[in-house]
């Protein structure tokens, strides 16, 4: 059974509301000495110096319980952990918020949208937690069509000076206007995102892209060779590289960087539509929007980075 000294520490939920079982799930301290105890009659009990716990050590207990289920998906026992844990503390932020997360993963989205509201209703706004909810709730929200309600709960994210990671609300409000085509309101978001932290790898390939179709080929070439610094090069980031390097007229650097492509990835997609853009000349943002046509479908829109 998992015990309280081993549960995870936080989790940035990117995508889907889907947590990647790699990452741990709550932003919290663990309370030193906690000995959880699951009794058959009792939603369950936190001694504490020999003393039994309040009904907020208790749920806050059966959270982090549910929590390493969840991150090791077994989502029964998670279920009746959370179930436990509400029944102890009915306003408890983690308990609503994992239901939501747990249900979602169920696809119980009514049931999910309900505890996503209760969480929301019951955080503070003097909290961490404000921002976290928030940027959950709005994924969700993303996920299943509300794209102008998942915007507002993005920025009540970001908006919040106690939020540790605002960088990854801007990046998953990027990534939701890709999702519904608004390419304006994703290259602010991105820009917000690098402002924060200029190194984040989805960020920096998913602006790049946009601003390559927008023909701002210097602020793409820029992007991709921050990345192609800080990260390994892709097929796709030596791609969409090699169309900037065409675009501002860097013959040289073009051949250079369509080298890489086919010594590093000779049987890539990206190599042969290398080959055919500099034999044919085409315009380097048509040739991109072909690229991105022919990949359609083929990419997830909210992801782990």
């Amino acid at each position: 059974m998992p015990h309280a000294g081993s549960l995870p520490a936080k989790c940035r939920i990117k995508h889907a509301v889907a947590c990647d079982l790699k990452k741990p799930l709550m932003n919290r301290t663990l309370l030193v000495g906690f000995i959880l105890c699951l009794l058959a009659l009792l939603p369950g009990c936190v001694v504490v110096g020999g003393k039994k716990g309040s009904n907020q050590e208790i749920a806050r207990a059966n959270v982090e319980l549910a929590a390493e289920y969840y991150r090791l998906n077994r989502l029964e026992p998670a279920l009746t952990s959370l179930k436990k844990a509400l029944n102890a503390d009915a306003r408890s932020v983690d308990g609503n918020s994992l239901m939501a997360l747990l249900y979602s993963r169920l696809d119980e989205k009514d049931l999910a949208q309900a505890y996503f509201e209760k969480a929301i209703d019951y955080v503070a706004s003097d909290t961490v937690k404000y921002g976290e909810v928030h940027n959950n709730y709005a994924v969700f929200l993303c996920a299943n069509g509300h794209y102008a309600d998942a915007v507002t709960h993005f920025l009540l994210a970001v908006n919040n000076k106690l939020y540790n990671t605002p960088e990854v609300a801007y990046e998953n409000a990027g990534l939701c206007a890709l999702k519904h085509q608004d390419k304006n309101k994703a290259n602010r978001f991105f820009a917000d995102a690098l402002a924060i932290d200029p190194n984040m790898p989805r960020v920096l390939l998913e602006a790049a892209r946009l601003n390559l179709m927008a023909k701002k080929y210097q602020l793409t070439q820029q992007l991709l060779r921050r990345y192609n610094k800080n990260n390994a090069a892709t097929a796709e980031s030596l791609w969409l590289l090699l169309q900037a390097e065409i675009g501002l007229g860097n013959h040289n650097a073009a051949r250079k960087t369509l080298d890489q492509l086919k010594s590093r990835f000779p049987d890539a997609i990206e190599t042969r539509n290398g080959l055919k853009l500099l034999v044919s000349d085409r315009d380097p943002a048509s040739a991109c929007a072909m690229y991105a046509r022919a990949l359609a479908g083929s990419r997830s829109d909210i992801n782990s980075g």
